[in-house]
């Protein structure tokens, strides 16, 4: 039988590896849901914005990313989500376009903006301006916030609509270079969001997945077809979710509504968080 001064050093070891895997293991992680739509001009007819926000409402999403949105009806949107979750958590930001001016200096906006509306604490916002000019304007607006979710952990979430039309391929692919550049100096875990103008096999959206995880791609359920031309045959998928950093898609949909020339993309995301403790690692002088 060995002597208790023999054991008890080994023992102590194997105790101490334990409490430290457990320190170190994946808390349970936290999850929240994230919805993207472009509103065809705030819907405007044969679409509204009551229709829209119904829908928002219905998916009880955390955070919301809106396209072609006017400015001015950002409040409008906050409120009907809060009246419709019963709740007075939801605020929002907006970044708008250039449409007139050379770079780096913007002399003339439009009020059609890109906004993020949530429930968490935005803990920092910025507005940047990417230059790579289409029929429509001379450089996008792409803004960018830090959301701090009910478990503490932070994730920076960024809304964009890229340069349209079938002839501005070689300006998105610009916009997504420039984009993915600036974007890798904030840390992650991070959520990409928004009308990329483009199907899921182009230069434009394979760059993007190089670094990110297209969402409906991964995790997608159903019909993934997200644009009309017609207003009544949605066909193509050309509006994304994308996530980096641990930030981990568990599922993802496209709801078969019409609130726009758009559907929205709706994904639900997990954020692994993990526990340390300083566990000394030292052993302890063998019992004698």
């Amino acid at each position: 039988m060995p002597s208790f001064t023999r054991f008890a050093p080994r023992a102590w070891s194997v105790l101490t590896f334990v409490a430290t895997l457990a320190a170190s293991s994946p808390t349970q992680a936290a999850e929240f849901t994230a919805l993207t739509l472009n509103t065809k001009h705030g819907g405007a007819p044969p679409w509204n914005t009551a229709a829209q926000i119904a829908e928002i409402v219905a998916e009880h999403p955390d955070v919301v990313l809106l396209q072609e949105a006017n400015a001015s009806q950002m409040e409008e949107y906050v409120n009907g989500i809060n009246k419709g979750l019963n709740s007075t958590a939801w605020h929002g930001e907006y970044a708008y376009h250039c449409d007139e001016g050379r770079q780096p200096d913007c002399s003339g906006r439009t009020s059609e903006a890109v906004m993020i509306l949530t429930r968490f604490p935005i803990a920092a916002v910025e507005r940047r301006l990417i230059w790579a000019s289409d029929q429509y304007f001379v450089a996008r607006g792409v803004l960018r916030v830090a959301l701090t979710q009910d478990d503490g952990s932070s994730v920076q979430v960024f809304n964009a609509h890229l340069p349209a039309s079938s002839n501005a391929g070689q300006a998105r692919l610009t916009w997504v270079n420039a984009f993915l550049q600036w974007a890798r100096g904030f840390p992650e875990p991070r959520l990409v969001g928004g009308d990329f103008n483009d199907n899921a096999s182009s230069p434009p959206v394979a760059a993007m997945k190089r670094e990110y995880i297209d969402a409906w791609a991964a995790k997608g359920d159903g019909n993934g077809s997200t644009h009309s031309h017609d207003d009544t045959t949605y066909r193509t998928r050309i509006d994304y979710l994308f996530s980096a950093g641990g930030l981990q898609a568990l599922a993802a949909r496209v709801p078969q509504v019409t609130l726009s020339d758009h559907r929205p993309v709706v994904a639900t995301f997990a954020v692994a968080s993990i526990r340390r403790s300083h566990v000394r690692q030292r052993q302890p002088s063998p019992i004698r």
